[in-house]
């Protein structure tokens, strides 16, 4: 292994400059006492679609049911609770350790939770756990010696019931996506490979009629969302189930579309300053378009042209 084998004397050298795999290491801990940000995160430790607890450690719940707080067996949940939280203070936006297996530092807590057991349990309680940890598992079941990412980038481990049901961790930097920031303030997040940047870093290209998910940010909320699409686009530009028309046609065949945006998806700060960030979630496609790029930008629309019904979340 050329790569990595390198003299003793040199180990301190390599770990400065390449960086070491320790939560303590410079500016990984980072405390921030925000409520919002730690409401997301409880909610993603525990059912996240890449790191959440309750979908791929399921078992744990026999430990519960077999549970007596006797002999000092109270302060096991209480300890391991104190743990996670202190995960989710001091590494908001990273409390699972990075990497597309799941949870790692909730690993070492995992083990203690079997030791609350006290009491038998029946039988038929293992069958049931199986059968409702089998759609989330059936993944790493079936090919558990996989690469754990997929062509995708996606975690391969992480089902199409996750993926449709389970809640994206906004808050975490780490978890699939490529971060992009498209100007005029705005910030997005890739959410599949249908979506890409371009070769400008305010623009972004799409893939003909193929379905795009993506993650928007802002400083502020958002009233409306223009999108303006090349030449090469369709007079139709699908946001969820509902279609949309140009509100603007340009010499150069570009056309914008106008997209009156509702509720963000949720409100924390993000992983570069404090300063909360509201989060759209869009699902968009182009039906009808040709099999080629489609460049896209997007700015907000500080008064919209027209008022749709729909309201994007």
């Amino acid at each position: 292994y050329p790569e990595v084998s390198y003299p003793a004397a040199q180990w301190s050298d390599q770990v400065r400059h390449e960086g070491n795999a320790s939560w303590l290491q410079a500016d990984a801990v980072r405390p921030e006492f925000n409520l919002s940000l730690l409401g997301w995160n409880v909610l993603y430790f525990l059912a996240g679609r890449n790191v959440g607890i309750l979908p791929y450690f399921l078992p744990l719940l026999l430990g519960f049911l077999a549970f007596r707080p006797e002999r000092g067996r109270w302060a096991i949940p209480l300890a391991v609770a104190a743990a996670a939280l202190a995960f989710l203070v001091l590494r908001p936006f990273n409390f699972y350790g990075g990497g597309p297996l799941g949870n790692r530092y909730f690993l070492p807590l995992y083990p203690a939770l079997w030791f609350m057991a006290a009491r038998p349990v029946k039988a038929v309680w293992a069958p049931i756990l199986v059968l409702l940890a089998s759609p989330f598992l059936q993944p790493l079941w079936t090919a558990p010696t996989a690469y754990p990412l997929a062509e995708s980038g996606d975690y391969r481990f992480v089902s199409p019931l996750a993926q449709k049901w389970l809640p994206y961790e906004t808050t975490q930097a780490g978890v699939p996506g490529q971060q992009v920031a498209v100007g005029n303030g705005l910030w997005v997040k890739l959410l599949d490979h249908n979506l890409w940047p371009a070769n400008k870093g305010d623009a972004l290209r799409i893939a003909g009629s193929a379905p795009a998910h993506l993650l928007l940010g802002s400083p502020k909320r958002l009233k409306g969302l223009n999108v303006e699409l090349d030449k090469n686009a369709p007079s139709h530009l699908r946001i969820g189930d509902n279609e949309l028309r140009p509100v603007l046609l340009e010499p150069n065949g570009s056309v914008v579309f106008e997209i009156a945006m509702g509720e963000p998806r949720a409100v924390h700060p993000l992983w570069w300053g404090p300063g909360d960030y509201y989060l759209y979630d869009l699902e968009m496609r182009l039906p009808g378009a040709r099999t080629v790029p489609i460049g896209m930008r997007m700015w907000a629309a500080e008064e919209l042209i027209q008022v749709h019904w729909m309201k994007v979340k």
